[in-house]
């Protein structure tokens, strides 16, 4: 048996050196996205959530379908955020596992150096 772990993915570099495109482009790929989008610039990313109550929402709507994509927008302390929402995407990939064991998600965090 193969188990499929989510993927937390960092993209980190100088303003201008090409984050964004690179993972834009990687990112458009992946059937099951959350995007932490520290400087809210990603509008591809449908779904926008301001709010981590909201997120549980969305990932508990999510939690079923083969494909979502969303990104949350953080308005107060990134760090302690991303902590919570690294922990809600983990754990909502071993839901997925368990039941559909093609599937992981991927939450990436997109933050300027």
């Amino acid at each position: 048996m193969t188990e499929i772990q989510n993927r937390i993915v960092g993209v980190i570099g100088r303003k201008g050196s090409g984050k964004s495109t690179l993972a834009r482009g990687v990112l458009e790929r992946c059937d099951r996205l959350f995007v932490f989008d520290t400087m809210g610039e990603h509008s591809w990313v449908p779904n926008t959530l301001r709010d981590l109550d909201e997120v549980d929402q969305f990932f508990a709507w999510a939690e079923m379908r083969d494909r979502f994509a969303g990104r949350y927008v953080p308005e107060g302390d990134i760090a302690s955020d991303f902590a919570e929402l690294a922990g809600v995407v983990y754990d909502q990939g071993r839901t997925a596992v368990s039941s559909r064991r093609d599937s992981a998600s991927v939450l990436c965090l997109l933050h300027p150096a």
